[in-house]
């Protein structure tokens, strides 16, 4: 490709490009998929909040769960990550033990089993995968690296103002006595 004043463009900024496009189109697979997921009836996004079933599953992390026995996980069974409702609360934790229709649960960083049983037919959703939340500060990363590229005289403001910001605060620091 050659640009009106005859200058090839840079391997870099070749590179560059195609990296960002390609982040952007596995952005939009992604987000499309998890549109599918909500909007499904069987299939479910839970945020994680709490510790109990560390290290598989950590705060803030999504689970993506699917209908018990569906296609993709099969039957409850000892070792199944199981959710279900507890009150007003739903709970992520592990099947330890099944008793005919009957489930015992706990969570992995937890000593006891759980002091209820549970009944197969009160199991919400089966844990399919997890979305770790070092994923939400990459798509952050790219979000910005696109924003950059698509408002660069925006950002150069932005940038201007921060640095000026710097600057006046580090002017009227008080010097360190020695």
């Amino acid at each position: 490709m050659v640009r009106a004043t005859g200058k090839k463009p840079s391997v870099s900024k070749i590179v560059g490009k195609t990296i960002t496009w390609t982040a952007v189109v596995v952005l939009i697979v992604f987000c499309l998929t998890l549109a599918f997921i909500y909007i499904s009836p069987d299939y479910d996004i839970r945020l994680i909040w709490g510790g109990s079933m560390k290290p598989v599953l950590n705060w803030w992390d999504l689970a993506i769960t699917g209908p018990p026995g569906g296609p993709l996980n099969g039957d409850v069974k000892s070792g199944t990550i199981v959710t279900f409702q507890i009150g007003s609360e739903i709970v992520v934790h592990r099947v330890i033990s099944v008793q005919g229709d009957m489930l015992t649960t706990k969570g992995d960083a937890v000593e006891n089993p759980d002091r209820w049983q549970l009944a197969l037919s009160e199991v919400k959703g089966v844990y399919l995968f997890k979305i770790p939340r070092v994923f939400y500060i990459l798509v952050a990363f790219f979000i910005w690296k696109i924003y950059k590229e698509i408002h660069p005289v925006k950002l150069s403001k932005v940038e201007s103002l921060i640095q000026s910001s710097r600057d006046a605060r580090s002017k009227t620091a008080a010097p360190n006595p020695q």
